[in-house]
């Protein structure tokens, strides 16, 4: 794998290259979200598992977005299977999508959701989860807090 080191104000960050330059991610200090293509070559199972090469993670399709547990004026949002994210990174989930669809940016979404899927078959809980909405997926990483 090909790294390239950029420095910017004395500061180094490595950038490496993925299988598709066509992906990309942002971050802040509590969360991390990816934009990326879905090939059809990524789907197993009828649709029902989406196995992504680069990063490497497996995947079972769990419900829809209007499934997640949120309260109105809340920060965050619980998936069926518990994991956390932020209602920001949804909102920037479906503004991003938008875009690239040429649709009103507020226009909203019901995505397909995807979470982690093990070799043992079972879903795992604070995972990244995946966004689908036709071709175009946005991975978020969970908030993992202390309870």
């Amino acid at each position: 794998m090909e790294k390239t080191e950029i420095i910017v104000d004395g500061v180094k960050y490595v950038k490496e290259n993925t299988a598709s330059e066509r992906n990309c991610g942002v971050m802040d200090s509590a969360n991390v979200a990816m934009v990326l293509a879905i090939e059809d070559s990524y789907y197993e199972d009828n649709e029902n598992i989406i196995h992504l090469p680069k990063p490497s993670l497996r995947l079972k399709k769990n419900g829809t977005l209007a499934e997640f547990d949120t309260k109105f004026g809340s920060e965050k949002a619980k998936s069926k299977n518990g994991t956390i994210i932020s209602v920001d990174y949804i909102k920037f989930a479906r503004r991003i999508i938008n875009l690239l669809n040429g649709d009103a940016i507020n226009t909203e979404i019901d995505f397909v959701v995807y979470e982690g899927w093990n070799s043992k078959n079972e879903f795992i809980k604070d995972y990244p989860i995946l966004l689908v909405y036709g071709n175009r997926g946005v991975m978020i990483a969970p908030r993992v807090e202390n309870d």
